[in-house]
């Protein structure tokens, strides 16, 4: 298992990190990039820049496009993505095709040309995004949820940007975003699946020769000082749900009570035997789904509980789930129970270790937050020696129901 669960990783002089996974059995090759340039570090005034210079990477000029569209005639699929932390690039192929992919997705990624045109194009595309974003209650209430939780820290923004600051960014922008982070040494380089080690060189050396140098980048530290404000309801017309959910600030990924927040968000709202599932669902009918999670970054955490009720059940959907937060903070989880949940936890992360689509974003989200090859088992191992007694501990830290916020987006009436 511990093969199974760790990875080859290296660092070059150049400051670029190679992580790499090998499946003989595989039929095809994964390559993931990952720059170490989220929405986080963008300014409230330039939110969203992140997002729109990944945008610009295969649609900011004919050359670009065209480049996205060469990995589909070759068999490929291409995607990119934006994140607090991380811009990511993703391409599956067939190791036939490993040396035209490398060479397409370093020009892609480097390449600092950008045309004027593509980009007034993609403001209007990002802008119809983001309006389709707050069509979607589900977005809207997190939105609301997180800006009752963090007061200054960036997380508190949507990683696509405000309307003002899309409308205000310019292709000059974009490009000095590009010049500064898309470099070697705030680069993370990840391939998966079937290649050999002369496949391994050819990407490397296409990244290489086409990246430059700068020096490593020092990341900001965001700090949220600020209290949570208790509550925020809002109404919208169109609904026939209340949409609820509630939350708590909590501590970064590197934390030693991240994994036990974790287990407690296993325990609550992880799947159909979950204490909050069997409450608000099987014995009371009053939502569909009902879910909790725990989201850790490099600096900011926070616990949330996700459901949909009729409006005329919000009270008491609200009581039930208190009642459930205090049980977790007053009373011992049995053995039974603590360890179904921490085999849910290994069994999901395995399933991500099979899926050859995610698995190089782990890997590279390991890397941002751990910086070691071993942080699966390591993670695994301290779930395993936690006990009922860290989770009342830990519980009563963070989840306890005078720390929590609840925010709800109701039908607007009339």
């Amino acid at each position: 298992m511990e093969k199974v669960l760790t990875w080859h990783r290296r660092i070059l002089p150049n400051g670029l990190k190679i992580l790499t996974y090998p499946r003989s059995s595989a039929c095809t090759t994964q390559i993931g990039v990952a720059i170490s340039y989220g929405a986080n570090l963008d300014s409230d005034c330039k939110s969203g820049r992140a997002h729109f210079l990944e945008h610009m990477l295969c649609g900011g000029s004919n050359k670009r496009i065209e480049c996205s569209r060469q990995i589909e005639r070759l068999g490929g699929i291409i995607n990119f993505a934006t994140n607090h932390e991380y811009t990511y690039s993703f391409i599956d192929i067939t190791p036939d095709k490993i040396f035209e992919v490398a060479k397409i997705l370093s020009e892609l990624l480097f390449d600092s040309c950008f045309e004027q045109e593509k980009f007034d194009l993609e403001r209007k595309i990002i802008l119809n995004e983001l309006s389709t974003i707050f069509d979607n209650p589900c977005e809207k209430i997190e939105h609301m949820l997180m800006n009752c939780l963090f007061k200054t820290h960036p997380i508190r923004r949507e990683i696509i940007g405000s309307k003002k600051s899309i409308k205000s960014l310019s292709l000059n922008e974009i490009v000095e975003a590009h010049n500064h982070y898309y470099t070697l040494s705030n680069m993370i380089l990840v391939v998966t699946g079937n290649f050999t080690e002369n496949d391994l060189e050819l990407i490397i050396n296409n990244f290489i020769s086409n990246g430059g140098c700068n020096s490593q980048i020092i990341r900001p530290t965001f700090c949220e000082t600020s209290k949570p404000a208790k509550r925020c309801s809002k109404f919208k017309s169109g609904l026939t749900q209340t949409y609820v959910r509630m939350g708590a600030q909590t501590i970064s990924c590197r934390h030693p009570d991240a994994h036990i927040l974790d287990l407690i968000a296993t325990i609550l709202g992880d799947g159909f035997s979950s204490r909050l599932f069997v409450e608000v669902r099987e014995k009371l009918g009053l939502s569909y789904s009902i879910s909790a999670s725990s989201q850790c970054g490099l600096d900011y955490g926070f616990f949330s509980v996700d459901c949909s009720v009729k409006p005329k059940n919000f009270d008491l959907t609200v009581e039930v789930i208190e009642k459930e937060m205090d049980n977790l903070c007053s009373k011992k989880v049995i053995e039974k129970e603590l360890q179904k949940a921490k085999d849910m936890i290994k069994g999901e992360l395995l399933r991500l270790v099979d899926n050859f689509i995610d698995f190089p974003e782990l890997l590279i989200a390991c890397e941002i937050k751990y910086e070691t090859e071993y942080a699966i088992l390591e993670y695994l191992k301290k779930i395993w020696a936690t006990s009922s007694e860290d989770i009342i501990a830990v519980a009563n830290k963070y989840v306890k129901c005078d720390s929590l916020s609840w925010v709800s987006l109701s039908p607007k009436l009339g």
